[in-house]
């Protein structure tokens, strides 16, 4: 109540003395925003390419498959301690353990050996979902769960990937390297009668999709 007696009295003694007075004024424009914490997300892979070179026909069997692996390094980084899930896909879509290639007789299989993170409560623990999309404020019920022997395949574990805190809840993180390798799975017999028609090239993409709060 003082001040604002005083700011009146004040207003009012000046006006007794200047009956002419003018005023002018100067405004100042506000304008900001608020967004999320800032993360991206990384491949090692040369020009964004696992490069299978050529598979030579010798190289397969008769029947059964044959494997060829190729790693690489997956890395994410924060600005702050964040709540992070990793959607894995293939841009062929998924046939049981396996992607889909641009042929049908390779397959894709994506597999995480370890990882690395700082900050956060997370551990170097995978987890795995098998939720056709997850909610990041209610990660419940996307049913996360730890990967047997710590090393998750994907598409067999699901599609979604996450770090545990000690409680095997989805932890935070600031940072997260791991490592993974990426193998095509060629069906050897079905291979073989393609190459009767000459050599055959196949391709496809894994996408890792980083959903975070």
């Amino acid at each position: 109540m003082k001040k604002l007696t005083l700011i009146a009295t004040l207003m009012a003694s000046a006006m007794s003395f200047s009956s002419h007075a003018a005023t002018t004024s100067a405004s100042v424009n506000i304008t900001g925003s608020i967004v999320p914490s800032a993360c991206a997300i990384s491949a090692s892979a040369n020009g964004g390419t696992i490069d299978f070179g050529k598979i030579l026909s010798s190289e397969l069997g008769e029947q059964g498959v044959t494997r060829k692996a190729k790693n690489d390094t997956l890395t994410i980084t924060c600005d702050k301690d964040t709540t992070a899930v990793v959607k894995v896909s293939g841009s062929n879509g998924a046939d049981g353990n396996t992607y889909n290639s641009d042929k049908d007789f390779v397959k894709i299989a994506v597999q995480f050996t370890d990882v690395n993170v700082t900050g956060g409560n997370a551990t170097n623990k995978f987890l795995v979902s098998n939720a056709a999309s997850v909610d990041l404020d209610n990660l419940t019920a996307a049913g996360f769960t730890t990967a047997a022997g710590n090393k998750p395949l994907f598409p067999f574990n699901g599609n979604y990937l996450a770090v545990a805190d000690t409680n095997n809840s989805v932890g935070t993180f600031k940072t997260l390297t791991a490592n993974y390798s990426v193998s095509a799975v060629v069906q050897n017999a079905s291979a073989k009668r393609a190459l009767t028609q000459g050599e055959q090239t196949f391709g496809g993409a894994v996408t890792f999709e980083l959903n975070y709060l």
